[in-house]
């Protein structure tokens, strides 16, 4: 491990030995290792920190930052806001948008190590607010900041913010296509909806998130959403899915020793399985894992779970003085619960009032030194405007009466110009939209057509046209009576038959086409003509095409015309 460390290390000097940049090499070297080992940009950023108290302040803020970007990374708490509140002042006079950005992300961040959340949710705001949506790299550190801000509404209990974050968050991973991310982002949901008590709405999205994570080939995330799972199939006596479940989340997670033992952290899956057993009547298996989580228990929620699972396994059992007594531990767990909640409610109320007050404060100062300068500049200028306007006064109030009636004179020569063109424009506009017309007519019958020859001339389109499900399918059709939702399960069935290598790519493409691009898609593999498509889809013809060009946009990341979308579809496979 040491040797590829020190080959990494030496790969990376070697390569920005020969480049000339504004920065030292060592600051350079350490920004791109921030990404891939942080803890190794952290060392060497430690080791340079001599060398750089006699460095440029532009080197020097760019050091503080790398090692604020590196600590971040490497996990590593910070202590203090005083150099970053530095290097995010000089950076938004001297820095590019990307500096800046990152500078109040890392601020942010240091507020969030100290507990300060108002804080830390405003440095992310104005990181926000520098962020250009169109920059890649910007992206990138939009997911850490929307990823932090719903972090710290979670731990405020704001799930409705929470939630508009993720949201972001997911839809800036997929303008990155970064899956794996989207998928992440969209399980997190569950917790806000822990929080608003909605369980239904947990298990839709738990099952669906196992379902994303099957789709992009991550079997431990998928076996680990299982957890949420059971945890509610347990509480609604869905049992058997539960069991099923349990063996996946067991086997499959990566979170099991080999004598099945759970990671250290999750041991509250034991109070879950103990339920589990105690509502299929079988109490020895309970109290055992009951047990179990009481030795391990290293949170109060481990304590509140044990004390639960064995006051409600006596009451099953019917032993009234070892009821009692785990009821009066539970209540006792409890009661400290609430206490830590209320405390950390006050503290939370306290900071936001210590926020508001401070905010408050610095807005009056500034208010204050600004009437102050605008008082002093107001003065200086009234005087010498006021001089300044008595000596020119008179000279310039006759040329202004000139220029105003030469101008009054040019804007009504410009108004009769503009008037003849304007009356010129609309004329070729009109022209110009007949014309148009007569060529998305043109383009269609020729599409159309494109589409006959094609499917003349593809002996697996023939094969498929002379099956029954199309027949029965163009039939239908033909009498203006819409197919049901069977004979379109029967012709993506011949699809699958016929064509499977498509359909395992269109099965692919599902969780991100609508019913109708997903329909639209295998009509085009079939060659089924524009026309008959729109009737079909029950749209207008215009709509399909729109429909293809930006299908072709998503899918194949190219810009054109609808009839580029048909024939890479048709020739796939």
């Amino acid at each position: 491990m040491r040797k590829a460390m020190r080959f990494t290390l030496l790969s990376v000097l070697v390569l920005f030995a020969c480049t000339d940049h504004r920065y030292p090499t060592t600051l350079v070297v350490a920004d791109s290792l921030c990404a891939v080992n942080p803890d190794s940009a952290l060392h060497l950023l430690t080791q340079y920190k001599d060398s750089i108290q006699t460095a440029s302040k532009a080197h020097r803020m760019y050091y503080h930052l790398l090692l604020a970007d590196a600590m971040n990374k490497a996990y590593v708490d910070m202590t203090t806001d005083s150099i970053l509140k530095e290097v995010a002042d000089y950076y938004d006079r001297h820095g590019s948008a990307n500096e800046q950005m990152r500078a109040h992300y890392l601020l942010g961040c240091a507020y969030r190590d100290m507990g300060e959340a108002p804080m830390a949710l405003q440095c992310y705001q104005d990181a926000v607010d520098k962020a250009d949506t169109t920059n890649h790299e910007h992206l990138r550190i939009l997911l850490n900041v929307y990823s932090q801000m719903a972090e710290l509404y979670h731990l405020q209990d704001l799930p409705t913010n929470e939630i508009e974050c993720r949201l972001t968050n997911q839809r800036y991973a997929l303008k990155l296509k970064d899956t794996l991310r989207y998928v992440r982002s969209f399980e997190l949901m569950l917790k806000a909806y822990y929080l608003m008590g909605d369980t239904d709405k947990v298990i839709s999205h738990a099952e669906k998130a196992r379902y994303l994570y099957h789709v992009h080939r991550a079997p431990e995330k998928a076996a680990a959403v299982c957890n949420i799972l059971i945890d509610l199939y347990v509480n609604r006596g869905r049992l058997v899915e539960a069991r099923q479940l349990m063996d996946e989340f067991e086997n499959i997670s990566g979170l099991f020793d080999s004598r099945g033992h759970i990671t250290k952290g999750r041991e509250i899956y034991y109070y879950i399985k103990g339920e589990y057993y105690l509502q299929q009547h079988i109490p020895d298996s309970a109290e055992y894992y009951f047990r179990r989580l009481q030795h391990k228990s290293r949170s109060l929620n481990d304590t509140i779970g044990a004390c639960k699972g064995l006051m409600d396994l006596y009451q099953q059992l019917g032993i009234a003085d070892s009821s009692v007594r785990y009821s009066q531990l539970y209540a006792k767990a409890l009661d400290r619960q609430s206490y830590i909640r209320q405390t950390e409610t006050v503290h939370r109320m306290s900071q936001l009032y210590d926020y508001q007050r401070s905010q408050k404060m610095a807005a009056a100062e500034k208010r204050s030194a600004d009437r102050a300068k605008f008082m002093l500049a107001m003065v200086l200028a009234g005087a010498t405007l006021c001089l300044i306007w008595f000596i020119r006064y008179r000279n310039n109030e006759q040329k202004r009466k000139q220029e105003a009636i030469a101008e009054y004179q040019h804007n009504l020569c410009t108004l009769d110009i503009m008037t003849e063109e304007t009356q010129q424009l609309k004329q070729h506009e009109e022209e110009y939209k007949t014309l148009i017309e007569k060529k998305e007519k043109e383009i269609n019958a020729l599409e159309q057509k494109i589409g006959e020859y094609q499917r003349l001339h593809n002996p697996l389109s023939k094969v498929i046209e002379k099956h029954p499900v199309y027949l029965r399918f163009k039939g239908n059709v033909a009498k203006g009576s819409m197919p049901s939702v069977s004979e379109w399960q029967q012709l993506l069935h011949i699809t699958e038959e016929h064509l499977p290598e498509f359909y395992g790519c269109l099965e692919q493409w599902k969780p991100f086409l609508t019913e109708k691009e997903y329909k639209l898609c295998i009509m085009v593999r079939l060659h089924v003509p524009p026309s008959s498509m729109a009737a079909l889809l029950q749209v207008v013809p215009s709509y399909v095409n729109k429909l293809r060009i930006k299908l072709l946009k998503e899918l194949f990341n190219i810009e054109g015309r609808a009839s580029e979308f048909d024939q890479r579809i048709q020739r796939m496979f």
